[in-house]
């Protein structure tokens, strides 16, 4: 071969790499560069190190005519306040899917959301806005870690019977309720003697030491039918599920995995099986739904399911600049890189305050199960897709490891066809497909697409993934 010839190859070969972002020279170190964009994601961010967000402050003070540190420590103090207020961004369509969820006997609902994303006060919202012949049995397990979820329910059901005593409608149910509930807590070890109001009717009833565990389910079960037999109807509402279903081993414990099959065993009976009531369960894993698989739970019988995701844009940025006191330019600066959610964009905000002109946007929130998902084939395909269209379409959800793989380190979440989702793009339009890995937030997808890029090696190219799918180097 000529030398001419050799020449015109090697520089076919650098401009096809740099093409793709894939070249690298042996023994060179990957440095980011000053200004590399993701193409794809908002025009304004910037794939390196920038210091763009404290020249961002300084102009705003100047402008304000102060100084930078003063500046934004006056921008955090009012960030502070806020969070701190009863004033929360309007999110009035979330709380109307969970009331409607409440509402729908013989619903199962999972409720998904990245942590911090304000579900809890959704939960509170909808349930006090929920319609008055609800009776709702609700409970946050983050007070009851580990604890069963059977037993849990039955003392929230003892709680909550003491509240009927004094409507006339129930009057003529309760006597033979509290003793069910009454003597099916007693029963197992750890519960406080029963109520009052239910200890008055329990003298006479049958020999609760003997009481098998099975009395749980049976309590709960009359108590969700003796609320169907007047004009109300019950709903079970459970924050933080996961502590309980299944649990803090995760089904690992031979009894925690036994206490979890029985309670799944319920809430199929009490939705599917005999409509007695709605089922919410609220999760701040994306991995929810697999954990919920290996428990024993079928797919088929999750009736919906809702992605709390973030704030709307317009919300978000009136936020910072009125509540939170930025200027323009620095509200849409942190609106580019953090999207809508709130908590990590106060995070962000504390961050820039310390490090000044050394802030790095893309360390304010480390997933650490990135890398490892980056290196797995499956989970990787999806990965690229994350960072091009922002969602990846899974053809096999039972089998698909990748799509699991990132649901478990919560870098995203498996939805179905038919999910209730806010701000996401449209998903399936177009396919056969029913399912979809979304990532946990608008940052997450920045920093999928940021860590593909500089781990991105000539070996991805034309790669196939175990599906037999064609993948592309994610272009970014």
């Amino acid at each position: 071969m000529s030398g001419s010839r050799k020449w015109r190859g090697a520089l076919a070969c650098v401009l096809w790499a740099s093409v793709v972002g894939c070249f690298l020279t042996t023994g060179t170190t990957r440095n980011p560069p000053r200004s590399v964009k993701l193409r794809g994601l908002p025009p304004g961010v910037d794939a390196g190190k920038t210091n763009s967000f404290w020249v961002a402050v300084q102009n705003a003070a100047s402008r304000s005519k102060t100084d930078a540190q003063t500046y934004v420590e006056s921008i955090v103090a009012l960030a502070d306040s806020h969070m701190k207020s009863s004033k929360v961004v309007d999110r009035d369509a979330a709380i109307q899917n969970l009331i409607r969820s409440m509402e729908k006997t013989g619903l199962l609902t999972l409720v998904l959301g990245g942590k911090n994303l304000g579900k809890t006060f959704l939960k509170k919202a909808a349930l006090q806005r929920c319609c008055s012949n609800v009776v709702v049995l609700s409970e946050d397990m983050r007070n009851n870690p580990g604890a069963s979820l059977l037993d849990v329910l039955l003392q929230v059901a003892n709680r909550t019977l003491e509240k009927m005593t004094t409507e006339e409608e129930f009057k003529p149910l309760i006597p033979t309720l509290s003793a069910i509930l009454s003597a099916a807590a007693v029963a197992f070890e750890g519960f406080a003697p029963a109520a009052a109001p239910i200890s008055n009717y329990v003298r006479d009833v049958v020999n609760v030491v003997s009481m098998a565990a099975g009395k749980r389910e049976k309590a709960l079960d009359e108590f969700l039918q003796m609320v169907c037999k007047t004009s109300k109807k019950p709903a079970i509402v459970v924050d933080e599920a996961d502590l309980a279903l299944p649990g803090l081993t995760n089904g690992q414990d031979g009894g925690e995995r036994r206490e979890a099959k029985s309670a799944l065993a319920a809430i199929t009976k009490w939705t599917k099986q005999d409509m007695l009531s709605s089922v919410v369960l609220i999760s701040s894993e994306f991995g929810y739904p697999f954990r919920l698989q290996a428990a024993g739970l079928d797919f088929r019988d999750i009736g919906k399911v809702i992605v709390i995701g973030e704030v709307p844009k317009s919300d978000m940025l009136k936020m910072l600049k009125d509540d939170w006191g930025m200027d323009k330019d620095l509200a849409e600066m942190f609106y580019e890189y953090f999207g809508r959610d709130i908590f990590t964009t106060k995070q962000a905000l504390e961050s820039l305050k310390e490090e000044k002109d050394n802030f790095d946007p893309f360390a304010v929130v480390v997933p650490p199960g990135l890398p490892s998902c980056v290196k797995n084939a499956a989970a990787r395909a999806h990965l690229e897709n994350i960072a091009r269209e922002g969602f990846s379409l899974v053809e096999d959800v039972k089998v698909d490891e990748g799509a699991k793989m990132i649901a478990e380190e919560n870098l995203g979440g498996v939805i179905k066809k038919g999910a209730v989702t806010f701000g996401l793009p449209t998903i399936f339009t177009g396919t056969d497909e029913e399912w979809a890995v979304i990532p946990s937030s608008y940052h997450m997808k920045l920093l999928i697409a940021r860590k593909r890029h500089w781990d991105c090696t000539t070996s991805c190219l034309g790669e196939t993934n175990p599906q037999g799918l064609q993948r592309s180097a994610m272009t970014v």
